[in-house]
């Protein structure tokens, strides 16, 4: 089995933090320690760290799943939307400004660097033979930067929902 398994989906809502966290407990119930791990996360709902960060709360509930207590590098960049098309934007836990879509682009060099430090700090904790599920990693960052993860042996599973009552 490859150390990692990424889900990638048609969309936002297509079932890949449930598909995560169901993985997340299939592993632990078979012996494997496993954590998740989603680089960017834009959702209203976040809940609150042992240590007071803030981090996405599909993230706590996959780490709930795999038995481990929620770390902000679990998902390291956080968008909340806040309305005319700003969010705020925390990352590692910690509220860092409230931008447009085009000022967090403008970005994105430096939060693809935070999300790989976080998840290069949780895959040396946490060991290179142990897994490591990923969902939706490394979306919306530069087309270079987002290939890191298929170089590193992924297990890739795409996510579809299919509208039948558009017939």
């Amino acid at each position: 089995m490859p150390n990692i398994l990424m889900f990638q989906g048609t969309g936002s809502g297509v079932g890949k933090s449930v598909l995560a966290a169901g993985f997340c407990r299939l592993l632990k119930n078979r012996g494997f320690r496993v954590l998740p791990f989603k680089s960017q996360n834009m959702a209203l709902n976040s809940g609150v760290t042992s240590e007071g960060l803030e981090m996405g709360r599909a993230q706590i509930v996959q780490a709930e799943a795999c038995g481990v207590l929620p770390d902000v590098r679990m998902n390291p960049i956080l968008l909340k939307p806040q309305g005319s098309g700003v969010s705020q934007l925390i990352c590692m836990g910690k509220v860092v400004s409230t931008c447009s879509a085009r000022e967090y682009y403008t970005q994105a060099e430096d939060n693809f660097r935070i999300a790989k430090q976080a998840f290069d700090s949780l895959k040396t904790e946490w060991g290179q033979t142990q897994n490591l599920p990923l969902h939706a990693c490394f979306h919306n960052f530069p087309e270079r930067t987002s290939l890191y993860f298929l170089h590193r042996h992924s297990c890739l599973f795409n996510v579809f929902r299919i509208n039948c009552s558009a017939v």
